[in-house]
């Protein structure tokens, strides 16, 4: 007897702490799509849901309001995530106005049935009014070799997006000078670009994200330095009171700042590959150290900060 309730204990303690270390499906992207118009003011879309899943069968549900949280769902459907797997899942079609707010509420499940029933590990409310961003953007850099700038980025996540609209800067504007039709991939995808770029001085490079109905957003700004110049980076202001913005002129790789205090000892580090610029705020009166290192070649380069009472 003994021996049987030890074996029920630990078979019991396996399984929870397998619950524990796999309850849930990770929920990573969402968005809809127009697929048809229906020719009455009603349009015809599919819900796109991006999600890892863990080591057992688990499900989803997704429901679909119109106009509001607090009507009752258009359309609500149940769906598989596969086990160990990273991947995009569509619903079936569903009828919503074309110009409506469309919410999505997403519900994971723990239970390895294979159903939407069982415990409950999240639930997501997600508001599309307008429509999802046609892009959304995980990485971009710009690289200067010799008299040329690569620039490269990477996607998360495209959902009717038209184009990518390469712009540098002249003056006080910012130029086209190419573009480099999207993939439109849901699960995002990779691109770079070559300018032949001989200028002396720093050039500032961003991209205009297009979407197929013509509306668009602006990736952030990158700054490479000219042909005589080195990798470098500004601290503002320097001596500061407390808070100073560093500022990054040539972000070509996945790079680390660091915030060290005079003894040589790391306080904070930042890792950067979406932005150029980066806060440090609140600091006490002493010397500090910024370091900036390119995560690649291991290369790096410090600065020293002064804060002031």
């Amino acid at each position: 007897m003994k021996k049987t309730t030890l074996v029920l204990s630990l078979l019991t303690w396996s399984i929870l702490a397998f619950a524990q270390q796999n309850p849930c499906p990770v929920l990573n992207s969402s968005g809809y799509s127009l697929v048809s118009d229906n020719g009455n003011n009603n349009c015809t879309f599919r819900a796109y849901v991006n999600a890892t899943g863990v080591s057992s069968k688990k499900n989803i549900s997704i429901q679909v309001f119109e106009g509001s949280l607090t009507t009752t769902a258009i359309y609500n459907e149940c769906i598989e995530i596969a086990r160990n797997a990273t991947a995009t899942y569509s619903t079936s079609t569903f009828t919503a106005a074309c110009d409506a707010d469309i919410f999505l509420v997403i519900t994971r499940y723990t239970a390895s049935n294979g159903t939407c029933n069982g415990g409950i590990c999240g639930i997501d409310t997600l508001d599309l009014s307008g429509g999802p961003l046609p892009v959304k953007m995980s990485a971009f850099y710009a690289k200067r070799k010799s008299s040329s700038v690569t620039l490269s980025w990477q996607t998360a996540y495209e959902l009717n997006a038209k184009e990518f609209i390469i712009q540098k800067k002249a003056g006080n504007n910012f130029l086209d000078i190419a573009s480099i039709a999207a993939d439109n991939k849901i699960d995002g995808s990779s691109y770079s670009f070559y300018d032949i770029n001989s200028a002396k001085t720093v050039t500032q490079y961003r991209l205009k994200l297009v979407d197929l109905n013509g509306s668009f957003t602006y990736s952030e700004i990158r700054a490479v330095k000219g042909t005589s110049g080195a990798t470098d980076f500004t601290i503002f202001p320097n001596p500061s009171r407390g808070d100073a913005k560093v500022t990054i002129t040539d972000i070509s790789e996945p790079t680390d700042v660091q915030l060290l205090d005079n003894a040589g000892r790391i306080l904070k580090t930042v890792s950067m590959n979406n932005s150029n610029t980066v806060d440090f705020t609140n600091l006490q009166k002493g010397l500090y150290m910024i370091r900036i290192i390119n995560k690649v070649s291991g290369e790096y380069v410090t600065k020293k900060l002064s804060v002031l009472n």
